[in-house]
């Protein structure tokens, strides 16, 4: 009986201390924006991310403000422009080392002007963020801009 005991506690202790290190490293977050068709995406804290990796992160202050987000809202984009790739734009069309990458709108859903985002080299810890669906608000806009890497949580994996 003691040792049907000990081999519980053992397992639980090991549950839980698989529970602490899932916590301290991973979070479950859920995408409400419409530009990316999953909801539920597993994030890998404090891992940086590569070209192509999508990425969990906190949009500035403005954004949020201007927006009337809730102050914990996170965006899930696609990094697609990395450390030392040149962002370069013609009329509307970004291009990433001369890659064409999408033209941005004119305006917003709700009539807003939107500017374009900033041109130029990404140096150290900035990100080009996109995602491919129309309305989708990525680094191609001013008020996007890049990310820098103080906003991001981690690289996120789609679940569900």
């Amino acid at each position: 009986m003691a040792t049907l005991k000990s081999y519980y506690a053992f397992w639980l202790a090991a549950l839980l201390l698989g529970v602490f290190w899932l916590t301290d490293n991973y979070q479950i977050r859920v995408n409400i924006m419409p530009s990316l068709p999953q909801k539920y995406w597993l994030v890998a804290k404090s891992k940086m991310p590569k070209r192509c990796d999508y990425i969990c992160f906190k949009p500035s202050d403005e954004v949020i403000k201007e927006h009337g987000l809730s102050p914990n809202v996170t965006f899930t984009k696609q990094v697609i422009g990395i450390e030392n790739d040149k962002v370069t734009l013609k009329k509307r069309d970004f291009y990433i080392n001369g890659q064409y990458i999408a033209t941005a709108k004119t305006h917003s859903l709700k009539g807003e002007l939107l500017n374009p985002g900033p041109t130029g080299v990404l140096g150290k810890g900035q990100y080009f963020v996109f995602t491919s669906h129309k309305d989708s608000f990525d680094s191609r806009y001013e008020k996007m801009g890049w990310v820098n890497h103080t906003q991001i949580i981690g690289v996120a994996y789609p679940f569900w």
